[in-house]
């Protein structure tokens, strides 16, 4: 899965090129997040929670090859937008090369665009089995985002979107 951001000083640090994408997803986004969480200490608990679907990973994504996309990255309706010529104008992104779902799951975070924006999307994009997990996977990352910058009022988001997560693996 080709996928890149490499801003040495960042958050994230350099993505690199992995040929899987669950590979990428857990080691550039998941794994980054939960060291994050430890540090700011998130309770024990809920760590292990989120070692355990690491491990699962693996396995559930296993022969799951999207193929990469260019990403908005951080795509919620706070940086959605449209001109004074009706264009949709997008900004602010922190964008790589990875799954389409990853952007999708993230607009419904935030409030959502409306269902025409989800009609024209599946149009292009059909929706793919196993897309309830993985929205689950992608929403899991940023909530954990969320909680390393802005602290434990997105506790609440990490534990359902982790529990959504697990629920979904059985």
């Amino acid at each position: 899965m080709a996928s890149w951001i490499c801003i040495k000083r960042s958050r994230w640090g350099c993505n690199g090129w992995h040929a899987e994408w669950w590979s990428f997803y857990v080691d550039k986004r998941l794994l980054p997040q939960r060291k994050l969480a430890e540090a700011k200490s998130m309770r024990r608990a809920l760590l292990e929670q989120l070692d355990r679907l690491m491990a699962l990973i693996p396995g559930a994504m296993k022969g799951y090859a999207p193929d990469p996309v260019l990403l908005h990255g951080d795509l919620w309706s706070g940086n959605m937008a449209v001109d004074a010529q009706g264009k949709p104008t997008l900004f602010d992104p922190a964008v790589y090369f990875g799954d389409a779902e990853t952007d999708l799951a993230m607009t419904r975070m935030f409030g959502a665009p409306g269902e025409a924006f989800y009609d024209a999307y599946h149009h292009a994009i059909a929706v793919r089995e196993g897309h309830v997990l993985r929205r689950n996977l992608y929403d899991l990352y940023h909530w954990l985002n969320h909680f390393n910058l802005f602290g434990v009022i997105y506790l609440g988001q990490v534990e359902s979107a982790l529990n959504a997560a697990l629920a979904e693996l059985g």
